[in-house]
């Protein structure tokens, strides 16, 4: 285990002998979510070590001063695992995301989707190949779309939230700044590709019907205890801390 710069990894080197090179991310803010990441992250890293993934979470914010700044990380976490060339594959989990079934292996998924760039959940239920949740995903680090894609998700990010519209944006109220968030940029970016006409599914899979919640929401594998729950930070701790505890009481 080593940590610096903000950033804590956890490697097993067998993974180095693994056909696939796989890493999960995670990342928060040093302040209001690093609780959250306290409390859902030893899961998560303890279940990597059991497989032989790699394990990053990046405490700090890549661009911005407030909390919920640290939302954007994850584009350029990814961005910079594409371009290090050192895994082929990506699952990122926000903080309030925890794993509750050690015995699942991603290769599973990624198995299923071996030509996609990026695989998630649905977001709210209709059905359109744009709306996902992009709280936990899995990104291809190979395809020759994902940086592609993730560029233009960081351009638009840089591009609507200027530095002076950041300053306006503590709290979780992006929306009455007309400004989208980090998820409603990338469907953005996903639905315009499908009005223009791109074959998009060729790339991008999203799990819905009766697999919505595959690796996500109140799910079998992976849990996020979303602020959609009306929790706040501190109750979505003592969730997430309740809900692990159960699962230990049962084994």
């Amino acid at each position: 285990k080593v940590f610096f710069e903000g950033i804590f990894f956890v490697s097993n080197m067998s993974c180095l002998d693994a056909l696939t090179s796989i890493i999960v991310i995670q990342s928060c803010d040093a302040e209001v979510y690093r609780p959250m990441l306290d409390a859902a992250g030893p899961s998560v890293r303890d279940y990597c070590g059991r497989h032989g993934y790699h394990y990053e979470a990046y405490v700090g914010i890549k661009r911005g001063f407030a909390p919920r700044h640290a939302a954007f990380n994850r584009i350029y976490l990814l961005i910079d695992a594409v371009k290090s060339g050192l895994h082929d594959w990506a699952l990122y989990l926000d903080v309030d995301c925890y794993v509750v079934d050690s015995a699942t292996r991603l290769e599973t998924i990624i198995n299923e989707n071996p030509q996609k760039a990026f695989v998630f959940c649905r977001g709210k239920r209709d059905e359109a190949l744009f709306d996902f949740n992009n709280g936990a995903f899995f990104v291809n680090l190979r395809h020759p779309r994902t940086l592609d894609v993730l560029t233009e998700w960081k351009d638009g990010f840089e591009s609507i939230w200027t530095a002076e519209k950041l300053a306006l944006w503590t709290e979780w109220s992006a929306g009455l700044l007309g400004a989208p968030g980090d998820q409603r940029i990338l469907q953005g970016i996903v639905r315009s590709r499908l009005e223009q006409g791109e074959n998009v599914a060729s790339w991008l899979k999203v799990y819905d019907g009766d697999e919505w919640q595959r690796f996500n929401y109140s799910g079998p594998f992976v849990r996020q205890c979303l602020r959609s729950t009306g929790l706040d930070v501190p109750g979505r701790v003592t969730q997430i801390k309740a809900d692990l505890a159960g699962l230990q009481s049962d084994i």
